[in-house]
């Protein structure tokens, strides 16, 4: 065979439409390549994962928890709604440090939202509405709104009502199924607070104290105490996120907590 023989062959022009579809599969292609990298650098939420040991401290800065002599005596005198009229008349925002910069006495009135509040007294589920104060803090420009240890953020269900559902699911002396019809949630909502106090409590007492401490025994140790709110006071500063907060902030920024 004779080299000067050989001739390439002739490329062949692709059309317009072609080199369209090429295009396109190539920014798909790395599209895809930058989202794979970009999901395998991103770190992974440390606000609420329920195999969580040791999370991180993320501090969710639209809330200012307040916390009161919440106690299961005081519950059985007076009603959450009243106890959380009571905390939110009394609060004195004008010496309040603002939990983003810190600044003391900054805060301004910022207006105020409804939202729910579902709580169990007289053998009876209530579900009514509260008013939750809003405050601007002038220094950073951060607004927050103030939740009493009652409410539980992101939720309409009180503190209270979520222990009192959980002593009985682990009393053991009713089914799922009655369990929650007699409270009127779904058994999802059930299963659900099931896994979050089974992480919770560890990160309480501990990991090892957690084991030993069956969920009857903490829930009914932590309702009945005088020092509930201290215990939630706390829970909060060390991991900064609520005890039993089911969603971080920045699952649910498109509504207030």
């Amino acid at each position: 065979m004779r080299f000067s023989s050989w001739r390439p062959c002739s490329r062949r022009r692709l059309s317009p439409a072609c080199h369209k579809g090429v295009y396109a599969l190539v920014i798909k292609l790395g599209i895809s390549e930058h989202n794979k990298k970009e999901k395998e650098l991103r770190p992974s939420s440390t606000v609420l994962s329920l195999t969580l040991r040791s999370p991180k401290r993320t501090i969710d800065f639209s809330m200012v928890r307040l916390f009161t002599a919440l106690c299961k005596s005081l519950l059985e005198i007076l009603s959450d709604k009243i106890i959380f009229d009571d905390a939110t008349s009394g609060y004195n925002y004008r010496v309040e440090a603002c939990p983003r910069c810190g600044a003391i006495g900054k805060f301004k009135s910022y207006g105020k939202y409804s939202r729910g509040l579902c709580y169990h007294t007289g053998g009876k589920t209530v579900d009514s509405r509260v008013w939750v104060l809003r405050f601007e803090c002038t220094s950073c420009g951060s607004t927050h709104a103030l939740l009493p240890d009652v409410l539980t953020p992101y939720s309409p269900y009180s503190l209270s009502f979520v222990l009192t559902v959980l002593i009985a699911y682990f009393e053991r002396e009713a089914t799922v199924v009655d369990i929650c019809a007699k409270f009127g949630i779904a058994v999802s909502t059930l299963y659900s607070w099931k896994g979050r106090i089974a992480s919770h409590k560890e990160l309480m007492i501990g990991i090892l104290k957690s084991r030993a401490t069956p969920a009857l025994e903490f829930l009914c140790n932590l309702f009945e105490s005088r020092k509930m709110s201290d215990s939630l006071r706390g829970f909060f500063r060390q991991y900064g996120f609520s005890f039993m907060q089911g969603q971080s902030a920045a699952a649910t920024r498109s509504r207030p907590p």
